[in-house]
Formats: structure tokens, C-alpha cells, sequence
């Protein structure tokens, strides 16, 4: 072995007893605490899963702040959980049909993923959306959280610009095969405690149908200018309806025709958003013993049952 070669295995040897004693090559199976910036992650998913989950949440934000739905940096801290198997999500499901759920208490954030990783990207961009939004709009009716979150769940990126506004392959199918299924009175007047007794046919309308409300609504050239003071309004208490008159000088009915023909004629485009281009805050991985995250999932279970029902 010549002398440049075992210097270049010392080397190796001594990088890689740092990386096991700080955890950061911790496989996927085993529990770790990733730390980027403000947000801390706790999974047993894999490392490239991990680095995916980071980065898009940096990209949800960078999109969001750019257009002015939130502060630069969140002030929340946040922890996001995720689970590599659904036997282990099951204990800790919001209600039976969430594969993911954003949950705030009052000494930090959550966003829980569980059951299919492949599907976690996509879920994560929703559910941060949620967590960001909150920071400067936390009042806002369900419909419109909801289809902010859809909207954004798509959001993919070129260097440092984003296009935002593809439209989800099951919400296109819903839209494609029923068409419009609510009237806005009953989109705007759908509540949590509803959404959670409703079928998952029902929500897949209600899903398809806020999406393509905030769609029109972020895009079209007709209503676009005002979007963030209608955002502004329906979060300080004024009703969907009169903020739409006071706004835009229409009726219901005026909505509801234009959104037919929003749909109708395939006016759907794709919005390109110039962002900021920042790498990943420095990452900090640490393997967590069965105690520590014993003690996390605990603490998960007594916040979901501190929620509001």
C-alpha cells in the first residue's frame, strides 16, 4: 500500500467514526432528529427522503413569501414527523382519512406524514403551506386554506423560478367526470367539524372545487389584483360574499358563471414565481434512543387531544 493511499484511509476512517458519533449516516429504520434553520424533522425514513422533505419546505416558502402570503422566516418553530410505515402513523392519525395533517399548539407547529413515503413530497408542500399561511392569515374559511394548500401541493421549480398552479391529477378527474357539485354558498360554508363526517366522494368535490376557486381567484386577470386584500378581509371576519362584492362588485351568481367558464374553456395556466434562491440552512442529524423518541410520540398524542375538535 503506498503511503498516499493509507493516508487517504485514515482519512476515510476518521470522517466516518465523526459521522457515526454525530449520527448523520443513521439508516432508514432508525429515528433521527434532523435540525435545518427553524424546522426540525423526526423520522425514520431515509436520508434521501429527508433531504426531499427539507427542501421542499424551503421551496413552499420561498414561493409563498415571494408572493406575499407570509413573513420571509417563519417566527414558529416547527416539528415535522414522519413515519416510514402505517402501522406506526395508525396511532397517531388525525381522523381516518388523513394520510398527513398540519397541527398547531401553543409551543410549536406540527406537520405529520404517515403511510405511503412516495407520496410524501407532495403532502409536505400541502401541509407547510397550511404552517406558513398561519403565520399571517390564520383565520381564513376552510375552502380557501384548503385550496391554497392544493394549489401549492404541485409546486415544482427550474433554478430559481417556480411554476404554481398544475392542476392535481385527481382533482382534474373529479372536475373532468362530475363538474361543479356545490354552490358557493354551501363551498363557502363548509366547516371543519363537516369535512370530517362527509364521504370521501364529498370531499373529493369539495377538495376539487376549492382548488379551482383559489385558482381563479390567485390567476385570473379578472380578480388576481385584489386576491391578497380578499385574503385580508375573509381572515379579519368579512364573509366570502360581501368581500366579493365590496372587491370586485359582483354577485354570487357573477362568480359562479365565471368559474364555469374558468373551467370550461381551459383558461387553467401555470404561474411562474421568480423566488430567492437560498441553499438549506446547515443540517444537523442526531440518532434519538427508543426514550427520546418515546417521549416525542407521547408528547404528539397529548397535543392531538388537545386539538379542537
Amino acid at each position: 500500500m503506498t503511503e498516499r493511499r493509507y493516508v487517504k484511509l485514515v482519512i476515510f476512517a476518521v470522517q466516518l467514526a465523526a459521522c457515526l458519533s454525530q449520527g448523520t449516516l443513521a439508516v432508514a429504520g432508525e429515528w433521527v432528529r434532523v435540525e435545518s434553520g427553524s424546522v426540525e424533522l423526526i423520522t425514520d425514513v431515509s436520508s434521501k427522503t429527508r433531504h426531499d422533505l427539507l427542501s421542499r419546505a424551503e421551496l413552499v416558502r420561498g414561493t409563498l413569501a415571494a408572493m406575499q402570503m407570509g413573513p420571509q422566516t417563519p417566527s414558529r418553530p416547527l416539528r415535522i414527523i414522519a413515519f416510514r410505515s402505517e402501522e406506526e402513523y395508525a396511532t397517531h392519525r388525525a381522523h381516518i382519512v388523513a394520510s398527513a395533517y398540519y397541527l398547531s399548539s401553543s409551543d410549536r407547529d406540527y406537520i405529520v406524514l404517515g403511510g405511503r413515503e412516495s407520496r410524501f413530497g407532495d403532502e409536505l408542500q400541502h401541509e407547510y403551506t397550511h404552517y406558513f399561511i398561519h403565520q399571517k392569515f390564520s383565520s381564513l374559511p376552510i375552502w380557501l386554506d384548503e385550496g391554497l394548500a392544493v394549489l401549492v401541493s404541485t409546486v415544482d421549480h427550474r433554478r430559481n423560478q417556480v411554476r404554481l398552479g398544475r392542476m392535481p391529477v385527481e382533482n382534474s378527474k373529479f372536475l373532468a367526470n362530475h363538474g361543479l357539485t356545490h354552490s358557493l354558498s354551501a363551498l363557502f360554508a363548509f366547516d371543519y367539524a363537516e369535512r370530517n363526517q362527509k364521504s370521501a366522494s364529498v370531499l373529493a368535490g369539495f377538495y376539487s372545487e376549492a382548488w379551482l376557486l383559489t385558482h381563479m381567484l390567485c390567476f385570473s386577470p379578472n380578480y388576481a389584483e385584489r386576491f391578497l386584500e380578499f385574503m385580508t378581509a375573509v381572515n379579519d371576519g368579512a364573509t366570502a360574499d360581501r368581500a366579493i362584492a365590496i372587491l370586485w362588485g359582483k354577485r354570487l351568481q357573477d362568480v359562479k358563471q365565471d368559474l364555469h367558464e374558468y373551467l370550461d374553456g381551459q383558461n387553467i395556466s401555470n404561474m411562474k414565481v421568480k423566488i430567492s434562491s437560498s441553499p438549506l440552512a446547515k443540517i444537523a442529524t442526531q440518532r434519538l434512543s427508543a426514550t427520546t423518541s418515546s417521549a416525542i410520540m407521547r408528547d404528539l398524542s397529548l397535543k392531538l387531544q388537545k386539538r379542537p375538535t
